[in-house]
């Protein structure tokens, strides 16, 4: 109901995805809204045809019963999910959170990093990194040292993620999951790095 939704403008609504994907769409959406009562592990390709066919941006899911490992397979497809029951500005609260979390507000400074390489790639070996944080005592900066720490940190836990995903089949999924977000979470910390370095003329290739 529109009325209920303030942060939200409608521009269509289905009876169920059978009727979306019978629908006739053109034009390119910020966010689908589905409401699933049960959600089985056989409906996610159903979801993401829908958000295909709707040309949506992001997918809201709204569920009263899904296990967890059909939740971890969701996230995996990067579908959002909220548990029933909801009112329609907890709904709203949620959809202003999705992008936020990937649009900049007026004066935010904050840098739009892009990945430029494979995530999954290390842009610094172990020696580079030790060799920033080497050269970082010798500025008054801490940040160098401190970020190489954390991608050290991070590329152990990738590697180790990676380890549980084949040695354990029944959480390969959650494994899985943890590899990839901790594998981007790297590269933009590396990236994040590569700038910190061209900013403070820290030559790492002598």
């Amino acid at each position: 109901n529109q009325t209920q939704l303030h942060a939200l403008d409608l521009s269509m609504t289905f009876e169920g995805l059978d009727q979306l994907l019978a629908s006739d769409l053109h034009d390119e959406h910020d966010l689908l809204i589905l409401e699933y009562p049960v959600v089985h592990q056989e409906d996610i390709q159903k979801i993401k045809q829908a958000t295909r066919h709707a040309r949506c941006k992001k997918v809201l899911l709204v569920y009263a019963y899904c296990n967890k490992k059909v939740l971890g397979n969701l996230e995996l497809e990067g579908v959002e999910v909220l548990p029933a029951p909801v009112v329609p500005g907890l709904i709203d609260r949620r959809s202003q959170e999705l992008f936020q979390m990937h649009t900049r507000g007026p004066g935010n400074n904050v840098i739009d990093l892009e990945l430029d390489h494979d995530p999954t790639e290390r842009r610094f070996d172990d020696a580079t990194l030790a060799k920033v944080v080497n050269v970082a005592t010798s500025i008054n900066c801490e940040c160098p040292h401190h970020l190489a720490d954390i991608i050290y940190k991070l590329a152990a836990f990738e590697e180790y993620s990676a380890s549980c995903e084949s040695r354990n089949v029944q959480d390969r999924q959650l494994h899985s999951m943890l590899y990839n977000v901790t594998s981007r979470t790297r590269a933009l910390f590396e990236d994040t790095l590569a700038r910190v370095i061209e900013h403070e003329g820290i030559e790492i290739n002598k």
